[in-house]
């Protein structure tokens, strides 16, 4: 008999290009126990890595500081990320029946390369880190069922603007082969996900419940708080001689940028649109454009010297923080000044 944990495929949802393969998959399952936590948890990263004092590097990822973040963002939803340490087969089938049957959704690191449905593992990036969803099994047929977006690559990119989470069934020895095949390469690169299988527990209720909640808590929180952007023109000479240009850029378009869309349609969706909010939704999107013209402008001057591998020049630091102050300053007092006057 199949026991499933209900899950939406997010169709309407976000994709690599604005956050994490791994991050996608956590939010797909903390929709198990509410549909708009997706969003809640999307919009919340893109805020932690933007406006709070714990900076996530990408370029020198500590595993433990990732695990205290997220578990920062889903205490907020009434949620926790556990970490299971898995050594064999029979321990993998062991703790996916055991946290399915608590209605606890799990969520398996692997590598692209070891997704043998991926149309493209080996076109890419093989030993790229992704994570997958496993939602259901059947201990009769020696099935489970995961949720991921690896085999239906060829229709989500001509008709989708994210990842979907859509089902796929595999056998026990199937996804065994996936994780084995992952970890051998985790053991290789840096050993982040080896052997390790993470569960989402509820553990209380939710302290955001709504749109309304999420920005009364930014707006409580994290308005006027720490830059992370800033951050990055501070460090950026001492970096640019070692960075892998590619990856660097990459990382600040997706965190620093385009992850910020999950902000925006969350702050949009706070209030119902009406007649009355027509023309600050406008203006909001005028500003948020804007926001996101001179994000965009400041990345692509990254972009050139990190290419060129030179420093930037005291004036030029001073000009683009200069920039990210005000741009963020005029972001932070159209939010503040809307919603204070209007109350959610």
């Amino acid at each position: 008999m199949l026991k499933a944990l209900a899950m939406d495929n997010y169709l309407d949802g976000f994709s690599s290009e604005n956050f994490s393969c791994i991050d996608i998959p956590i939010a797909g399952a903390t929709g198990y126990y509410h549909y708009d936590n997706y969003f809640y948890f999307l919009c919340y990263r893109s805020v932690f890595n933007n406006w709070s004092n714990d900076y996530m590097n990408e370029c020198h990822f500590d595993f433990d500081q990732w695990m205290k973040q997220t578990n920062d963002i889903l205490i907020k939803l009434g949620l926790r990320l556990r970490v299971h340490v898995i050594q064999d087969a029979t321990q993998l089938r062991s703790q996916i029946k055991r946290s399915i049957d608590q209605h606890n959704p799990v969520i398996m690191p692997v590598t692209y390369g070891s997704l043998f449905y991926n149309i493209s593992a080996y076109m890419d990036e093989p030993d790229e880190a992704s994570a997958v969803i496993v939602s259901e099994y059947d201990e009769e047929k020696s099935v489970v069922v995961i949720r991921d977006k690896s085999h239906v690559l060829d229709v989500i990119q001509e008709n989708q603007r994210g990842d979907p989470l859509c089902r796929l069934q595999l056998t026990e020895d199937m996804l065994w082969d996936i994780w084995e095949k992952s970890n051998q390469q985790f053991k290789k690169m840096h050993g982040f996900f080896n052997n390790k299988l993470l569960v989402i527990d509820k553990i209380d209720q939710p302290q955001i419940a709504s749109y309304q909640d999420l920005v009364s808590d930014f707006m409580g929180h994290f308005l006027y708080k720490s830059c992370n952007f800033l951050k990055i023109i501070d460090r950026f000479n001492q970096n640019v001689a070692t960075v892998q240009c590619h990856a660097f850029i990459v990382w600040l378009q997706r965190d620093f940028k385009n992850a910020l869309m999950a902000f925006y349609e969350c702050f949009e969706k706070a209030l119902p649109p009406n007649e009355e909010n027509t023309h600050t939704y406008a203006a909001f999107s005028q500003l948020f454009s804007e926001f996101m013209h001179v994000r965009n402008n400041i990345i692509s001057t990254l972009h050139i010297n990190t290419y060129r591998k030179r420093t930037l020049s005291p004036e030029t630091m001073v000009d683009l923080k200069n920039k990210i102050v005000s741009n963020d300053q005029a972001l932070f007092e159209f939010i503040e000044t809307f919603y204070k006057n209007n109350p959610c």
